[in-house]
């Protein structure tokens, strides 16, 4: 029981760092859509004025 929870350990130490980037990836790539999102209201509101 003990090398189970002694493996298991060191798998969950080792795929840490690797979570971490998916997860920072992922968030990284959702800021960059909302980023993108929000700009292109922007301009989209900008362009509406200025015909309006």
């Amino acid at each position: 029981m003990k090398t189970l929870e002694l493996i298991l350990f060191v798998v969950g130490l080792l795929s840490f760092p690797y979570g971490m980037r998916e997860l920072w990836n992922e968030f990284r790539g959702r800021t960059r859509m909302v980023l993108l999102t929000v700009s292109v209201v922007l301009f989209v509101a900008e362009t509406f004025f200025l015909l309006v």
